[in-house]
């Protein structure tokens, strides 16, 4: 079938929600459009009226006359017919859905999409991309991989933030090598950091309760795709761009931790685990500026490496002492920024924890933060910064208490509960849950109770020593 007649189908659906409905009301009537009836026409331009009434007869018109088209076109017998108008309403279903979504974009915007995507060459391949069927939609991905220019970009950015994810997946490797352009550096930032910068948990879902003849059957998921999922593959993605069109982006976010870390609220330390490299988005954070090499980033990350100490982690791993805190990712990224050696400074990423960076212990860390902040304050004017303002850019903020070091008033992250330990005990062990993660936490603290405080009595479920008989005093 020609394309045109194809388009005939698109002129009295997708056509008319772009013409009509992209007008705000009482605006002047729509230019003539050729393609569509008199009756149309007049009814579009009805749809422009300062009267409600009208405007509400003219989308009644066109609605009744798109289905007394559809009644039209379905009233042949001919099987033949009938296989290929199922085809031809699959394709119209697609066009109106990109229809849509072009009328999201500002008017500049709106024509120059209108202008590619209604090109005969083009509509085969937007319908596919619109389709609801995944298959479809990924051999859509393919034709516009093959468009190197901007409309195409602008469709491959909104793709990138797909819901399916067969869709955003194939949509990303079709991006790999493709020129860095701003929609795709935003789509793929905002799955990679900024959906899940700072979010405690799983984003909520959409859930609508279902009911039959009174009974709740409890919550459906409308959408089950979480925007951070796959962040790492977008990361990577843009690791490989290597693009100046990230720097601003990065410096934004890592501006936002610095305003959670050194706020001086009470909850500040609480926050402070949302913000931590043991969390994707921002493990993809310190890897992208790392990987930017970006000097404008120097200065948030000397601030944050040098901030208060809210948070720490530490232990070992196969007999090695690890330590890290909010201050060991910023510290370890702008040492490697500035060209120097982590090694020369004892921090290495731990393969088990997601090549997260860490200290052999806490003391060693303060010692080479310590040791950095000498060397930037005589280097630092290498890099464009003079010394006084090298100083000034390295005042160390004190330790905060550690949260588990009162164990009657806990910090601990919103979303988390403390659940003592079974009583009868003569170690005290404080647990945590994190409800709804469908994850139960460890032990984050253990106290010694000193003998004299331990129970006398023991617990039941622990047997009793046996009752020795008193032996008669000898005389």
């Amino acid at each position: 079938m020609k394309p045109s007649s194809r388009a005939s189908v698109f002129h009295l659906s997708a056509a008319i929600v772009l013409a009509g409905t992209l007008l705000p009301a009482f605006a002047a009537a729509p230019p003539q459009i050729e393609t569509l009836s008199p009756a149309v026409s007049e009814a579009l331009k009805g749809m422009a009226s300062e009267e409600f009434a009208t405007r509400e007869k003219a989308q009644k018109d066109i609605q009744s006359a798109l289905a007394q088209q559809i009644k039209a076109l379905l009233s042949t017998g001919n099987p033949e017919t009938q296989s290929r108008l199922v085809s031809l309403m699959e394709f119209n279903d697609g066009l109106s859905r990109w229809a849509i979504e072009v009328l999201k974009l500002p008017n500049d915007a709106r024509q120059a999409q209108l202008t590619w995507g209604t090109q005969p060459q083009t509509l085969d391949m937007i319908a596919k991309l619109y389709s609801t069927h995944s298959a479809q939609r990924i051999e859509g991905i393919k034709l516009l991989a093959k468009d190197d220019g901007a409309q195409a970009g602008v469709v491959f950015g909104r793709l990138l933030e797909d819901d399916m994810r067969a869709v955003y997946i194939a949509a990303m490797e079709a991006v790999w090598d493709r020129k860095p352009s701003e929609p795709l550096v935003n789509a793929l930032f905002n799955r990679a950091v900024d959906s899940g910068l700072g979010v405690q948990g799983q984003p909520n879902n959409t859930a609508v309760m279902v009911a039959f003849r009174g009974r709740n059957l409890g919550p459906t998921y409308e959408n089950m795709n979480r925007p951070t999922l796959d962040s790492n593959i977008a990361a990577e993605v843009l690791m490989n761009y290597k693009t100046p069109l990230l720097v601003e982006k990065l410096k934004s976010a890592l501006n936002r931790i610095d305003e959670q870390l050194s706020d001086d609220n009470p909850h500040a330390a609480a926050r402070a685990w949302s913000f931590l490299p043991s969390t994707e988005p921002v493990r993809n954070l310190y890897k992208l500026a790392e990987n930017s090499q970006s000097r404008e980033l120097i200065p948030v990350l000397l601030k944050l490496a040098n901030s208060r100490v809210l948070t720490r982690s530490s232990g070992s791993m196969n007999a090695e002492k690890y330590f890290w805190s909010n201050r060991t990712a910023p510290l370890a990224t702008v040492i490697q920024i500035v060209g120097q050696d982590a090694k020369d400074y004892k921090m290495k990423r731990l393969s088990t924890m997601n090549s997260t960076w860490v200290s052999p212990t806490e003391a060693e860390e303060d010692a080479t933060l310590k040791k950095f902040n000498e060397w930037w304050v005589k280097n630092s004017e290498k890099f464009g910064i003079e010394t006084a303002a090298a100083r000034a850019q390295i005042t160390t903020q004190p330790a905060a208490t550690r949260p588990t070091d009162d164990l009657d008033t806990p910090v601990l992250p919103p979303g988390v509960i403390i659940l003592p330990a079974p009583a009868g005990k003569n170690v005290l062990k404080l647990q945590i849950q994190l409800r709804g993660n469908g994850i139960n936490g460890g032990i984050v603290e253990t106290k010694e109770i000193p003998e004299d405080d331990a129970q006398k009595e023991p617990a039941k479920n622990e047997p009793k020593e046996p009752h020795k008989k008193k032996e008669p005093e000898k005389k």
